[in-house]
């Protein structure tokens, strides 16, 4: 069976208390040789709305020429391919019908001019021969038919190859580059230019190997803009690629994608991929873990297989330990209240009875919206969130969040639960120095989180009362010389000698 590339796909960080967002994308992968190499390249393709410049679910890879589209599986690309598909409507004039006279501007300097006409009135497609260019007669604004297919040189390219051969738009419209977040202006298609907007947030992506633990960034670039008027979108892609192993498919462990604006990811200077993008990279634990697209896949127009149980729990867990700091989703007052609440269920049970604690605690969690991992993500996320300011006993985070989780077990303690007697106290206490707390708390019919409260209350008790500090210190006394007596007639095994 082939090996499949593994996918990671971070989803934007979480901020005020708020879930993370997934991105919509799709992820592909294109192993090819030249001069002697072998290669890689990652292409994270995403699409967005024209109308609220927000990404809408991606639209399908192509991985082959059609009228429409431009095949998404090529290896590289010069510079970016800006093209404009669908029908504009020509509408009636003294004459007949009148030429509608159209430029596309891309900054900072890339412009070009087209005339659509049409011999009647009505909805002309954006393609020969109703679409001339400035200077040279009927041409393609849209996906050239001529784009070169990869395999026909089967993904192997000589010295000196020219990759110009994958762009797909028509040469006036090929700028060097497009950041994110620049505007592009369509203008003559109706009185009001049409202002596409690319999104402010590009694809970043890493890649870790199998044989280092020096990752590669694969440095994407936006080689892609699809403009369809018909469907009122916008296709966008995202391309890199590094050098690999003379067996590239087996060098890949994984990919790690995330989505950064240019300034975000430019203001870290630092050789480190994983350090430059950890900020996007900061929730990947919460994200999806896939298999990448591969040419075939986009032909057939079926995604990769689902990834096993076992390789997405693992995959899970690397993205853990490799986000060392995952935003919180939950204020510190919700999550000293699911916290306290999850300690009425430790210890009612019992060790022997751990499935039935799994259980409640399983319910508990999926009420607040969680599982066993996604808690533990917010568990570290609370922690490293805590860990990020001075410990100050007399005020600060540390201080505010003792006091919201002190509210919290008072809060979920049962109706009409008391202080056990001075001589039952001792003697759980005891027992509790010495015992498996899960099997004293069970024989007390005590959750942790009443034995919390019970110590807080005893405690308090002990400061304002001396005779019942005297008290416990006496059963505490005459508990430990029981138990030590007991001890020397059973031995150590608990059977007598």
């Amino acid at each position: 069976m082939m090996r499949r590339v593994l996918v990671g796909i971070a989803p934007l960080p979480a901020e005020g208390g708020r879930a993370a967002i997934p991105v919509p994308c799709l992820t592909g992968v294109i192993f090819w040789d030249a001069e002697g190499e072998s290669f890689v390249s990652v292409v994270v393709k995403a699409t967005m709305s024209i109308a609220t410049g927000h990404f809408v679910a991606p639209r399908p890879f192509i991985a082959t020429r059609v009228e429409d589209r431009p095949n998404d599986f090529v290896p590289s690309k010069n510079a970016c391919d800006v093209m404009l598909t669908g029908h504009v409507d020509v509408l009636s004039g003294p004459g007949g019908a009148t030429p509608l006279h159209v430029t596309v501007r891309v900054p900072p300097a890339t412009a070009m001019s087209f005339t659509v006409a049409t011999g009647a009135p009505g909805r002309a497609p954006l393609k020969p021969p109703y679409v001339a260019v400035a200077g040279e007669g009927a041409n393609e604004i849209g996906p050239r038919r001529d784009q070169l297919d990869p395999v026909e040189h089967d993904h192997t390219f000589p010295a000196g190859f020219d990759y110009s051969a994958f762009q797909a738009a028509h040469p006036r419209l090929r700028p060097e580059s497009v950041r994110s977040g620049s505007a592009i202006r369509v203008e003559g298609l109706a009185a009001d230019a049409l202002v596409v907007n690319v999104h402010d947030l590009a694809a970043r992506a890493v890649v870790d190997w199998t044989a280092t633990t020096i990752p590669t960034d694969l440095e994407l670039k936006l080689d892609t803009v699809l403009i369809d008027l018909d469907a009122r979108v916008v296709d966008l892609a995202w391309r890199g690629f590094a050098i690999a192993s003379p067996k590239p498919r087996t060098a890949v462990d994984r990919v790690l994608v995330c989505f950064m604006t240019d300034s975000e990811a430019e203001k870290v200077k630092t050789d480190d991929p994983m350090e430059r993008y950890r900020a996007g990279l900061r929730d990947l634990a919460r994200g999806s873990f896939l298999y990448a697209w591969e040419r075939e896949d986009a032909i057939a127009g079926t995604p990769p297989p689902p990834l096993p149980e076992e390789e997405l729990a693992m995959a899970r867990l690397d993205a853990l330990a490799t986000a060392d700091s995952p935003s919180p989703t939950l204020t510190l007052a919700e999550h000293a209240t699911v916290t306290a609440e999850l300690l009425e269920i430790v210890g009612t049970a019992g060790p022997r009875r751990s499935n039935e604690e799994q259980q409640a605690r399983a319910e508990l969690l999926r009420k607040h919206g969680f599982d066993d991992f996604t808690w533990s993500i917010e568990e570290k996320a609370q922690a490293d969130r805590l860990a990020s300011v001075p410990g100050d006993a007399d005020g600060g985070l540390h201080a505010e969040y003792s006091k919201l989780f002190v509210a919290a077990q008072e809060q979920v303690a049962p109706p009409g639960e008391t202080l056990p007697s001075a001589r039952d106290y001792a003697a759980i206490r005891t027992r509790l120095q010495v015992e498996n707390p899960k099997d004293v708390l069970a024989d007390a019919k005590i959750s942790l989180g009443a034995w919390m409260r019970i110590e807080r209350g005893w405690n308090k008790k002990m400061v304002e009362d001396p005779e019942a500090r005297e008290r416990v210190r006496s059963f505490m006394e005459s508990e430990a010389t029981e138990r030590s007596a007991a001890a020397s007639i059973t031995g150590p095994r608990g059977k007598g000698a």
